[in-house]
């Protein structure tokens, strides 16, 4: 009769082990289904977001090809205006170098004709004087 008692006891504490055991594995259970979904919705969103930057990256790309491109343009654009001043500004200094040449040269012919002019005034007024004496 004790035996039974003790074995009555013993059953009743297993018992109640398994049922806590059961709960606890009922609780793990849920526990396990909501790690599982927000695991889904993390590995979706991650999905999401790499999409996204493949995106942006796409995007990235072509702005800095185009921003590139039209440096490029830009740059050999103000190459070729920078080449065509260098080339008109060569030509200034020539025509100017010849502009200074013939100036000299004029101005030496005025020297020679203002020498000449003096020199006949000078003979003219010697006439004068000789004819006024």
């Amino acid at each position: 009769r004790e035996s039974e008692q003790r074995w009555g006891k013993e059953k009743e504490n297993y018992l109640m082990v398994v049922n806590e055991n059961n709960k606890n594995i009922d609780l793990l259970h849920k526990q396990l289904k909501k790690l599982s979904a927000a695991n889904a919705n993390a590995e979706q969103t991650m999905q999401h977001l790499q999409y996204e930057n493949d995106a942006l990256k796409e995007v990235q790309n072509e702005l800095k090809e185009d921003v590139i491109k039209k440096l490029t343009q830009k740059s050999q654009y103000l190459e070729q205006q920078f080449t065509k001043e260098v080339t008109q500004h060569s030509e200034l200094k020539i025509a100017y170098k010849e502009y200074e040449g013939e100036y000299q040269a004029l101005h030496d012919v005025y020297s020679e004709l203002q020498r000449k002019c003096k020199n006949m005034q000078q003979q003219s007024q010697d006439l004068q004087e000789k004819f006024d004496a």
